[in-house]
């Protein structure tokens, strides 16, 4: 395959051994099913927390890239797994210790990319290898300070105090380290000593995202896009032969297409041309929705509900979406950091929603983003999504507390212990919400009042009510047209 083939100048040709894993039997002859075995690699949220709390506590940070991940570690003596080697691949020892037998098969001694336990055995090799790095004790007690530690509820990402005496940060995604703190460049050393890594250099491309930085006196300016994948992704759709049909035009300035009645009427009673293709497509755009173009989440969470039922309604919409690509795919996502801020920096929450929004539902659509913020001018994302609700709210305010409640627990309340443990002191979270009906009923919680609520609402508001009760957690007014959300 063609590693960073999006890159024109630093893409790379590599090859990887993979065992067939759907070909996987036991002694009896009997296909073996691998149950409880899926990996859980670090988020992009989490990448980005590293890479700005580097920058906010004195501007390092580090990448590196481990080598062959998933086959450093031995599989364990209990394993016994015989594998089938291609005649063309087995090397000349092989050969002549298999000479006059039939199908020969060879041990397998390290995990195989391919193998579904594989993944899982990496990470718990790479987190029972960093927990005992440094592991020095006085009296058979460890003083703490010089290990490791997991940081609960985020997968693959670990912290301790560092040369400097502040706490280092690593996240590992699969095979990609990112590691930030003062003093963080000192801890290299002892982790490759257990781990092989490339050489490490400081962050640049991390899973295909570029980040540009620029120092300005105490403050960090960051640039992150994906524009070349962007140029791949708009090639992607003018290669396919429906974009005959339908070509891309010229300067579109927004990313979703809103059809008229008649449209409505007309176009969804007619097959698409892209159906078969339409799921590769919209989940090409989507990487890089998650990643950085968040404009563009909408559009592709709505349009992804249609690949099983897709029509020429679907490929108008489609059209749209990578016209506007095609038209901004410059666009970057910048962020800033001051370090003058870091004792003052909160995390600032944008929960909001539309109300039976989509032609097709009467279902709300949840939007959030989340930055860290501070009084310098710090600004920078950190998570974002775009995302159907599951049950028909009655009203705005309904839907914006399903919105809130999301918002809460899946990224702000997560995102605030993994800043209280870098930071080493609580930090404070705002949500801006601008609703005042939706502010009254947080801070009031259910009442008799609210009994109409199906049970899905209660159970939002009641988890709402409980964490902004919080005394780290507040809930602020905001003009709609600043409601990032």
């Amino acid at each position: 395959g063609i590693k960073d083939v999006e890159s024109a100048n630093n893409f790379l040709f590599k090859y990887r051994v993979v065992l067939q894993g759907s070909n996987v039997k036991d002694e009896g002859g009997n296909h073996v099913y691998f149950a409880d075995t899926a990996s859980a690699p670090t988020n992009m949220a989490c990448v980005r927390s590293v890479i700005s709390y580097g920058q906010l506590s004195g501007g390092e940070c580090w990448q590196a890239d481990a080598e062959q991940a998933f086959i450093q570690p031995l599989l364990d003596d209990s394993i016994h797994m015989y594998i089938f080697v291609p005649q063309e691949m087995q090397t000349e020892t092989m050969k002549k210790n298999s000479i006059g037998v039939k199908n020969p098969v060879f041990r397998l001694r390290r995990p195989l990319y391919g193998w579904s336990r594989s993944g899982n055995i990496w990470e718990h090799h790479l987190a029972e290898t960093l927990t005992n790095i440094g592991h020095k004790t006085i009296n058979g007690i460890s003083n703490g300070k010089d290990v490791w530690k997991a940081v609960d509820g985020w997968p693959q990402t670990f912290w301790k105090f560092g040369s400097k005496g502040k706490p280092v940060v690593l996240t590992v995604y699969v095979d990609d380290f990112i590691l930030s703190g003062p003093g963080s460049g000192d801890e290299w050393p002892s982790i490759r000593e257990h781990i092989r890594t490339t050489e490490p250099t400081g962050v640049g491309r991390v899973l295909g995202v570029h980040h540009t930085f620029q120092k300005e006196g105490t403050r960090t300016l960051t640039e992150i896009d994906m524009v070349d994948y962007v140029h791949q992704a708009v090639g992607m759709y003018n290669d396919h032969h429906g974009s005959k049909s339908w070509p891309l035009k010229q300067n579109v300035h927004y990313p979703w297409y809103e059809p008229t009645l008649q449209e409505i009427s007309e176009l969804s009673t007619q097959p698409g041309v892209f159906g078969p293709q339409a799921a590769s497509l919209l989940m090409k755009a989507l990487y890089c929705a998650r990643m950085v173009r968040m404009d563009i989440c909408y559009t592709i969470n709505t349009l992804s509900r249609f690949v099983t039922k897709w029509n020429a309604l679907c490929d108008k919409q489609l059209r749209h979406l990578f016209s506007y690509l095609n038209t901004s795919s410059n666009v970057k996502l910048h962020a800033t950091v001051d370090s003058l801020d870091i004792e003052e920096v909160v995390l600032k929450a944008y929960p909001d929603a539309d109300l039976a929004g989509s032609y097709d539902t009467t279902k709300s659509t949840s939007g959030g983003f989340v930055e860290l913020a501070g009084p310098n001018g710090t600004a920078f994302p950190l998570d974002w999504y775009s995302k159907r609700q599951t049950a028909t709210a009655h009203s705005t305010t309904e839907a914006e507390l399903v919105s809130a409640s999301k918002m809460l627990r899946e990224s702000l309340v997560p995102l605030q212990t993994l800043w209280s443990i870098m930071l080493q002191r609580p930090v404070r979270c705002i949500v801006h919400e601008d609703n005042q009906a939706a502010i009254s009923v947080i801070n009031a919680g259910y009442s008799p009042q609210l009994r109409y609520l199906d049970k899905h609402h209660r159970i939002s508001l009641g988890v709402v009510y409980d964490l902004c009760q919080h005394e780290d957690v507040d809930v602020e007014h905001i003009d709609t047209d600043k409601q990032k959300g």
